[in-house]
């Protein structure tokens, strides 16, 4: 015959504030289009690092930035004229935006 099995599991679940502000972070890009030069800016002050991965109309990925400020300056004035793909990775989200150079 089977045996039946109670197991009792605790859920524990910690809100944070800061991953929800990050989950609430908007992601502008600007000028878009631009002519090489353009800045990444989200919408509130970060105290966590984050990258951004820009990958050319190929998917070849052209260039990495770190960084931990809400504004962060790009220089593509070097590349083609074209449509940028930008893979912005938070702690807890990707966001994907394009850029337009002209």
């Amino acid at each position: 015959s089977g045996s039946v099995v109670n197991d009792v599991f605790d859920l524990i679940i910690y809100k944070s504030t800061d991953i929800n502000d990050e989950l609430n972070t908007e992601i502008t890009v600007s000028p878009n289009p631009s002519d090489g030069f353009f800045a990444i800016e989200l919408n509130q002050k970060t105290d966590y690092s984050y990258q951004i991965h820009i990958m050319d109309n190929t998917g070849k990925m052209i260039m990495v930035v770190y960084t931990q400020s809400n504004i962060c300056e790009i220089d593509l004035s070097a590349y083609a004229a074209g449509v940028y793909q930008l893979k912005i990775i938070l702690p807890n989200k990707v966001v994907h935006k394009k850029v337009i150079i002209e």
